[in-house]
């Protein structure tokens, strides 16, 4: 199961495969379906479970062919990904911009309040808002 595998090596779920992804963030990315209330908790307890198994993995932001966004790209008023400052968007802002539940958002924000004093400032758009 899931569970084996991820307490068998816990620091695993900091990885990052070719794209610049770790298993928390290609969680956070499925896509959304029909069956999506028994999806989104599917994926909360997956998070939950990544996330006790190593709490560090909601400070690693995606990297690859999204992120770092160019810095006028950043200024702009286009509609950006939320991101950390320098332009990589992190689990959470992931979470929010692709409409997990909101069990999951509060799950990675309290999991950030462990590590930064302020998880909120990890969260920015392009033209500066939340």
């Amino acid at each position: 199961t899931f569970r084996s595998i991820v307490m068998a090596y816990p620091p695993a779920v900091q990885v990052l495969d070719a794209d610049g992804n770790t298993p928390l963030v290609l969680t956070l990315l499925y896509p959304n379906s029909l069956q999506r209330e028994r999806d989104e908790d599917h994926l909360h307890r997956m998070a939950q479970l990544m996330i006790h198994a190593c709490p560090s993995v909601v400070t690693i932001a995606r990297k690859g062919k999204y992120g770092p966004l160019p810095r006028d790209c950043k200024r702009s008023n286009d509609a950006a990904p939320p991101t950390t400052g320098d332009g990589r968007p992190t689990p959470l802002s992931i979470a929010i911009l692709y409409g997990r539940s909101d069990d999951t958002i509060r799950l990675l924000l309290q999991a950030c309040y462990k590590i930064y004093e302020n998880p909120c400032l990890t969260i920015c758009r392009g033209n500066g808002e939340v």
